[in-house]
C-alpha cells in the first residue's frame, strides 16, 4: 500500500495470512493506493492484482453554508433521522441559524455537497441568543423529534418547543411555560440516563439553574398523522423505565381525569400505591424507589404496575435485579 498509484517508497509491505491483515499503524491524511498478490502450494507468486483505492481525512470538514451563524445559533446530530422520500433512516445535522432569525436546516453527510443542506420549516420563534436544540431517538423505526428552546431575556415567557422530522413540523411540547426565561449559555440535552431531558438556564441572573424536565417520554410508536395526542388512537404509550433512582413511570393524560397507580408482585400482592388523585392533561411521571408500603427495599423479580387512567387499566412490566 502507498500514496501513489505507482507503489513508490510503499506504506505497507508485508507478508500476510490468507484470511485478514489487521494494522494499528497510523495514517497520514491522503489518497491511497493497495494491491495484493497470492502465492500458491508450490510457493510461486501471481502477478499483482487490480488497483484499489481509499480516502484518509482527519482534522475539520468545511461545509459551506447559505447564511452566516449568529448569536443563538446552534446545532445538533440526529443518528437517526428519516429520509421522507426513501423511507430509510438516515444521520442527520440540524442548524439554527441564529441572529434573531428563523431559519431552519438539515445537513445529510450521505448526500453529494450540492444537495446536503436543506431548508426545513422556520422555527415558531426568533432564535435569540440561548437557544439550543437536541436530538431524542424514540425507536429502531427511526422515529425522530428535536427539542429546542428560543432565546429571550428576563420576565419573557417561553416554552419548550419540539420538531417532528418525519411531518417537518413545529409544536409546543408542553403548553407549561419554562420555568425562566433562556439567556446567554442556556443549553438543552437528552439525558441519556434516564428517559427524559436536561436543561440548563443562564443568562441574567444570580444563578445558572438545572431543570429535569419528565414530560419528554419515549413512545415506541406514534399515529401516521403525528403532532399532540389528542384522543384514545393518539395517546402516547405508557411506559417504565428502570433509572438509577428506582423506576419511572411515565404517561399522557388528553385531558383531566382520575389517575390510580400501584405496584403489585408477580403473585399479585400489592406492594406499594403510587397515586391517587385527579390530574390534569398532558405528560406526567410517577416515581418508584423500589419500596414496599413502609419503606422496605424490594427484591429481584418481576412487578406490575397497575396504572389506570379515567377508568382505562395499563399494566406495565418491570424486573428488578
Amino acid at each position: 500500500m502507498a500514496l501513489n498509484p505507482d507503489f513508490f517508497e510503499p506504506v505497507i509491505d508485508v507478508t500476510v495470512p490468507a484470511s485478514e491483515f489487521i494494522s494499528d499503524s497510523p495514517l497520514e491524511t491522503g489518497d491511497y493506493f493497495w494491491r495484493t498478490c497470492w502465492q500458491d502450494v508450490n510457493g510461486k507468486w501471481s502477478v499483482w492484482g487490480p488497483v484499489s483505492s481509499f480516502m484518509v481525512q482527519h482534522g475539520w470538514d468545511t461545509i459551506p453554508l447559505p447564511f452566516t451563524p449568529e448569536a443563538g445559533a446552534a446545532m445538533c446530530y440526529a443518528e437517526k433521522d428519516i429520509d421522507s422520500i426513501n423511507q430509510v433512516v438516515v444521520p442527520g445535522l440540524y442548524i439554527l441559524v441564529g441572529g434573531n432569525n428563523t431559519g431552519f436546516y438539515r445537513y445529510r453527510p450521505d448526500l453529494p455537497a450540492n444537495q446536503a443542506l436543506e431548508m426545513l420549516r422556520p422555527t415558531p420563534m426568533s432564535q435569540r441568543p440561548g437557544s439550543s436544540i437536541t436530538s431524542h431517538d424514540w425507536s429502531s423505526l427511526g422515529l425522530q423529534r428535536i427539542y429546542a428552546i428560543f432565546g429571550g431575556t428576563p420576565g419573557d415567557t417561553l416554552y419548550l418547543y419540539r420538531y417532528l422530522t418525519k411531518y417537518n413540523r413545529w409544536e409546543v411540547e408542553d403548553h407549561r411555560p419554562l420555568p425562566r426565561a433562556c439567556g446567554y449559555g442556556s443549553c438543552i440535552a437528552k439525558d441519556d440516563r434516564h428517559i427524559f431531558l436536561t436543561l440548563v438556564i443562564a443568562g441574567e441572573y444570580e444563578t445558572t439553574n438545572f431543570y429535569e424536565n419528565p414530560n419528554v417520554f419515549d413512545p415506541e410508536s406514534e399515529n401516521n398523522e403525528g403532532g399532540m395526542a389528542t384522543t384514545d388512537e393518539e395517546m402516547l404509550t405508557p411506559a417504565v423505565k428502570l433509572t438509577s433512582r428506582g423506576a419511572l413511570i411515565s404517561y399522557f393524560i388528553d385531558k383531566p381525569g382520575y389517575v390510580n397507580a400501584a405496584v403489585f408482585d408477580a403473585i399479585g400482592r400489592k406492594v406499594i400505591n403510587l397515586a391517587a388523585e385527579y390530574q390534569s392533561g398532558g405528560g406526567h411521571t410517577l416515581e418508584w424507589h423500589l419500596t414496599d408500603s413502609y419503606g422496605r427495599k424490594v427484591g429481584a423479580g418481576i412487578f406490575f404496575v397497575h396504572l389506570d387512567i379515567d377508568g382505562k387499566r395499563y399494566v406495565l412490566k418491570t424486573t428488578v435485579w
